[in-house]
């Protein structure tokens, strides 16, 4: 899963929330 291509559906709401799970993870991967 490539985070770095763009949904079609793509929109700054979900982009924010993808950062904060992205956050999440990388707290959990450490």
């Amino acid at each position: 899963m490539s985070m770095q291509q763009v949904p079609n559906n793509f929109n700054a709401e979900e982009a924010d929330n993808l950062e904060d799970i992205e956050k999440q993870f990388a707290v959990k991967g450490k």
